[in-house]
């Protein structure tokens, strides 16, 4: 039943289960409250190949000891949440699925909170919301603009290609999510098109290790969001890169050699044409170019501390593919092309109108410095760039959540 507790954690994923972790193991009184099941979003906006980005070393949350079996593995999204559930479990960490919180309200004294859920309301001194910045799919007003015959579903609505109609394929967006999905579909035979986006790509495996293994070890993953040259850099989609595969590196071009038909940006429809913007090459030289400078500064790493690494290895997907502009399209005519299908890979937002009194950014994102709200008691974690470039990791959540625990501790 509805009653008081110290701290209130909204959200059962990776972010919250770590915080409870934390809080759990200093003994202090607290709940979690959850919407759908341990891992939701894992479960409910993925699709069924998915698998996780970030090597098995660095998804387990804290205190969970146990061997991996193959720690540079990735794994597929059914074994994350499984592990999210047995860590839940082992450590006895006290989650309430099924509780949809609808609001936050501060009382007028310090630490003093009211939560509303569709089942009750409890009170609390300290709130940490940690479902996360990326609960909504995200999908432009070009899709009102789509003939009616076209079925059009978001990233998150996406399992697998049984959903499609028959026909080709069009995917908006090059990040993560666009990259992945339109390498299983055109590796299943489907025609697929790609609307690409100013999207880095990164290696997966570089002079012996992940690339995030150099990445933490030289300490790029604790760049601060303060400490940017350009602040813009902050809402930067993740690069491309997969965990399919064993974990492998993916680029325009070689998606490309592999049949799919890349274009500019979406631009506009007028009936069943598409137009379409004059930004393709300048897409894939952006997303080389990010490969590179990372190559490179794992280089001047390795070579500046004398660390013992076998040299690069050439990577197939970095090879140039001119035939890539050879007919590059200011339009797309859906009818001809035969598309019946459109996928939105365009990424999530998410609403913080049910916490009462909340001040947000002019890009819509809760005030805070290092997950600590001017609300005394609020707290946030689970967002990119949260205190540093590992934040929107497992990884960095992990990390997130022992400093908002020692906050509230």
């Amino acid at each position: 039943m509805p009653g008081s507790v110290d701290t209130i954690i909204v959200g059962a994923g990776q972010a919250g289960l770590s915080v409870s972790s934390y809080l759990a193991k200093a003994g202090l009184d607290h709940l979690i409250l959850e919407r759908g099941e341990i891992a939701e979003t894992w479960r409910s906006q993925r699709w069924e190949s998915f698998a996780v980005n970030s090597p098995n070393w660095m998804n387990q949350l804290p205190g969970d000891d146990r061997p991996l079996a193959k720690p540079n593995d990735f794994w597929h999204r059914d074994e994350l949440i499984e592990s999210f559930t047995s860590h839940a479990k082992a450590k006895k960490l006290p989650v309430r699925s099924g509780t949809t919180v609808t609001g936050v309200n501060p009382g007028s004294r310090r630490n003093t909170f009211e939560i509303q859920t569709e089942s009750g309301s409890f009170k609390a001194k300290n709130v940490v919301v940690a479902s996360g910045i990326m609960q909504t799919p995200r999908t432009p007003g070009i899709s009102e603009e789509l003939p009616s015959w076209v079925d059009q579903i978001h990233t998150a609505e996406y399992r697998n290609s049984s959903q499609l109609k028959p026909g080709g394929i069009l995917i908006v967006g090059s990040a993560q999510s666009g990259v992945q999905i339109a390498e299983e579909l055109v590796e299943e035979g489907k025609q697929v098109y790609l609307c690409t986006s100013k999207v880095g790509r990164s290696p997966r495996f570089y002079r012996g290790k992940d690339v995030l293994y150099w990445n933490i070890k030289s300490g790029f993953m604790d760049i601060g969001p303060r400490d940017l040259e350009d602040p813009n850099m902050e809402f930067a989609p993740q690069p491309q890169v997969s965990g399919t595969r064993g974990g492998h590196a993916v680029s325009l071009q070689q998606l490309a050699r592999e049949g799919v038909i890349m274009l500019g940006g979406m631009k506009g429809a007028t009936g069943d044409v598409v137009t379409l913007e004059d930004n393709l090459r300048e897409n894939c030289d952006q997303a080389d170019a990010a490969s590179r400078a990372l190559k490179t500064r794992i280089d001047e790493y390795i070579s500046r501390n004398g660390i013992h690494a076998p040299p690069a290895e050439e990577d197939p997907v970095d090879d140039p593919n001119p035939d890539i502009f050879a007919n590059r399209k200011e339009s797309i005519d859906l009818t001809n092309e035969g598309i019946n299908t459109v996928i939105w890979c365009t990424g999530f937002t998410a609403d913080f109108s049910w916490i009462k009194g909340l001040e947000l950014t002019k890009r819509g994102r809760p005030a805070h410095r290092d997950g600590i709200s001017d609300i005394p008691g609020l707290y946030f974690i689970g967002f990119p760039w949260l205190r540093n470039r590992a934040s929107g990791l497992i990884y960095g959540a992990v990390h997130d959540a022992e400093h908002i625990a020692s906050v509230i501790k």
